[in-house]
């Protein structure tokens, strides 16, 4: 799994601006942290030769996780330190969307998460993936 090719898919209101190959998980979070603030981003992380793709949200200071692992089905991630109760509001391809406060997380956390996964795969010392 560590020695795979990693690649990045970047969108911005729901059009893609970047791609890059051949990302390291620390040169992932990197980027994660790095869009901190940003209104409307998408972050599309995967491997080469994988079926399964992390897609990051994030909303200002705001993300959220999704987890596509292909036949073996979708999961959101839950961070240990998130809210319960109520929703709270992302931008999200260009559309105002309500997110379970449970979802969603801090920038800072997502990048941990996505270093993780990339380096751990779905086991996390930061929370759980929950299916959809």
């Amino acid at each position: 799994m560590l020695d795979q090719q990693v690649q990045i898919e970047v969108d911005r209101g729901g059009t893609r601006v970047s791609f890059r190959k051949g990302a390291s998980a620390n040169e992932v979070a990197g980027i994660v942290r790095g869009f901190k603030g940003e209104p409307d981003v998408t972050l599309t992380i995967s491997r080469e030769g994988s079926d399964q793709s992390l897609l990051i949200a994030i909303s200002g200071d705001k993300a959220f996780l999704g987890l596509d692992e292909g036949t073996n089905g979708v999961f959101q991630f839950i961070a240990r330190d998130t809210q319960t109760g109520g929703t709270q509001q992302l931008i999200i391809g260009r559309q105002k969307t309500e997110i379970d406060s449970r979802y969603v997380l801090c920038v800072e956390t997502a990048a941990s998460v996505a270093h993780e996964w990339l380096t751990r795969g779905r086991q996390s010392s930061l929370g759980l993936w929950e299916p959809k």
